[in-house]
């Protein structure tokens, strides 16, 4: 069993959302997984500790799995606020999933979901059917 910190769209109504939901479910019965969010669904009337409960498609595993809510702050910085808290979810990962949308094409760009200074291993992963993307940062690179 892996312990995985998983950074995707996981609230709303796009086949990204309802991918991520699908995805993150399946693979918390086998593995320990927390999730940081990045969108926010129409039942959404600002942060609190369980902003997502009137989403029609939410459910137990979802309040188990949701650990943290990406938000932009008055001085215009993303921050991570804690949702649905939980002492289950306060651990060390072994693994880090970035499950993101297309419109993300570059390392640059997903950083702002983690520390890039971590000694995890990474897996980026996307639904859309292309044989190749190509990302470089700082000198490194990752190609499907």
């Amino acid at each position: 069993m892996y312990k995985i910190f998983s950074h995707c769209s996981y609230i709303g109504n796009t086949g990204y959302n309802q991918h991520s939901r699908d995805f993150f479910r399946g693979l918390s019965k086998h593995n320990k997984i927390k999730v940081r969010n990045f969108t926010i669904g129409n039942s959404w009337k600002g942060y609190n500790e369980t902003p997502h409960d009137g989403e029609t498609y939410f459910n137990d595993t979802d309040r188990e799995l949701l650990y943290q809510q990406i938000l932009w702050t008055p001085n215009k910085k993303r921050e991570n606020f804690s949702i649905y808290p939980s002492p289950d979810k306060e651990f060390v990962s072994d693994l880090i999933i970035t499950y993101f949308m297309t419109n993300i094409l570059d390392l640059k760009s997903l950083i702002m979901f983690g520390n890039p200074h971590y000694n995890h291993k990474d897996i980026l992963t996307n639904c859309l059917s292309l044989t190749n993307y190509g990302f470089h940062q700082n000198g490194k690179e990752i190609v499907q």
